[in-house]
Protein backbone atom coordinates (compact mmCIF):
# COMPACT_ATOMS: atom_id res chain seq x y z
CA UNK A 1 0.00 0.00 0.00
CA UNK A 2 1.40 3.60 -1.30
CA UNK A 3 -0.99 6.03 -1.11
CA UNK A 4 -3.16 7.62 1.75
CA UNK A 5 -6.93 7.99 1.41
CA UNK A 6 -6.62 12.47 1.51
CA UNK A 7 -8.98 14.58 1.50
CA UNK A 8 -9.94 18.45 2.06
CA UNK A 9 -12.02 17.00 5.23
CA UNK A 10 -8.95 14.68 6.39
CA UNK A 11 -5.49 15.99 5.15
CA UNK A 12 -4.13 13.77 7.73
CA UNK A 13 -5.92 10.06 7.61
CA UNK A 14 -5.44 7.60 10.24
CA UNK A 15 -6.06 4.48 7.55
CA UNK A 16 -5.95 3.16 3.36
CA UNK A 17 -8.89 1.45 1.91
CA UNK A 18 -8.18 -1.60 0.41
CA UNK A 19 -10.50 -3.59 -1.72
CA UNK A 20 -10.48 -7.09 -1.36
CA UNK A 21 -12.10 -10.02 -3.90
CA UNK A 22 -13.79 -12.57 -2.89
CA UNK A 23 -11.88 -14.99 -4.19
CA UNK A 24 -8.71 -13.75 -2.54
CA UNK A 25 -10.51 -14.09 0.88
CA UNK A 26 -11.41 -18.18 -0.70
CA UNK A 27 -8.34 -18.57 -1.77
CA UNK A 28 -5.78 -17.48 0.65
CA UNK A 29 -4.32 -18.06 4.46
CA UNK A 30 -3.23 -14.83 5.37
CA UNK A 31 -2.73 -11.39 3.80
CA UNK A 32 0.09 -9.41 4.55
CA UNK A 33 -0.60 -5.84 4.29
CA UNK A 34 3.00 -3.52 3.90
CA UNK A 35 1.72 -0.27 4.12
CA UNK A 36 4.37 2.07 3.25
CA UNK A 37 3.61 5.85 2.82
CA UNK A 38 5.31 8.39 2.21
CA UNK A 39 4.95 10.52 5.85
CA UNK A 40 4.24 8.15 7.78
CA UNK A 41 6.47 4.70 9.76
CA UNK A 42 6.02 1.66 7.68
CA UNK A 43 3.95 -1.10 8.83
CA UNK A 44 3.93 -4.87 8.12
CA UNK A 45 0.34 -6.54 9.15
CA UNK A 46 0.06 -10.37 9.16
CA UNK A 47 -3.19 -10.67 9.58
CA UNK A 48 -5.10 -14.69 8.81
CA UNK A 49 -8.18 -14.90 6.63
CA UNK A 50 -10.41 -15.68 9.28
CA UNK A 51 -10.04 -12.75 11.00
CA UNK A 52 -10.75 -10.38 8.10
CA UNK A 53 -13.43 -12.80 6.90
CA UNK A 54 -14.88 -12.31 10.63
CA UNK A 55 -14.80 -8.83 11.06
CA UNK A 56 -15.74 -7.82 7.25
CA UNK A 57 -18.21 -10.12 5.89
CA UNK A 58 -20.62 -9.96 8.09
CA UNK A 59 -22.73 -7.68 5.30
CA UNK A 60 -23.16 -8.71 1.92
CA UNK A 61 -20.48 -6.80 0.38
CA UNK A 62 -19.15 -8.23 -3.11
CA UNK A 63 -15.99 -6.63 -2.20
CA UNK A 64 -15.08 -6.00 0.79
CA UNK A 65 -13.24 -2.85 1.54
CA UNK A 66 -10.97 -3.18 4.25
CA UNK A 67 -9.38 -0.10 6.29
CA UNK A 68 -5.57 -0.79 7.28
CA UNK A 69 -4.20 1.65 9.48
CA UNK A 70 -1.64 4.48 8.75
CA UNK A 71 -1.26 5.22 12.64
CA UNK A 72 -2.87 4.75 15.87
CA UNK A 73 -5.63 6.89 16.21
CA UNK A 74 -7.11 8.21 19.64
CA UNK A 75 -10.17 6.36 20.78
CA UNK A 76 -12.37 8.62 20.26
CA UNK A 77 -11.09 9.70 16.75
CA UNK A 78 -12.01 6.69 14.47
CA UNK A 79 -13.13 3.02 15.33
CA UNK A 80 -11.64 0.12 12.70
CA UNK A 81 -13.70 -3.08 12.29
CA UNK A 82 -10.46 -4.99 13.08
CA UNK A 83 -7.40 -4.08 15.25
CA UNK A 84 -4.75 -4.49 13.23
CA UNK A 85 -2.25 -3.22 15.82
CA UNK A 86 -2.41 -6.81 17.08
CA UNK A 87 -0.83 -8.32 14.02
CA UNK A 88 1.83 -5.93 13.27
CA UNK A 89 4.58 -8.06 12.46
CA UNK A 90 2.93 -10.98 13.37
CA UNK A 91 5.29 -13.79 11.38
CA UNK A 92 3.84 -16.51 14.11
CA UNK A 93 0.31 -16.36 12.65
CA UNK A 94 2.17 -17.56 9.53
CA UNK A 95 3.82 -20.77 11.12
CA UNK A 96 0.87 -21.76 12.93
CA UNK A 97 -1.36 -21.67 9.77
CA UNK A 98 1.07 -23.77 7.83
CA UNK A 99 1.08 -26.44 11.06
CA UNK A 100 -2.64 -27.14 10.27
Amino acid sequence: ITSPLKTKKNPDPFYVEVLLGRKHLECADIFIFNVAIKGYDEHIFVVPVGVIREAYLKCRATVPVVKVPLKKAPHSKIQLKLDFWKYEEAWNVMKKIRQT
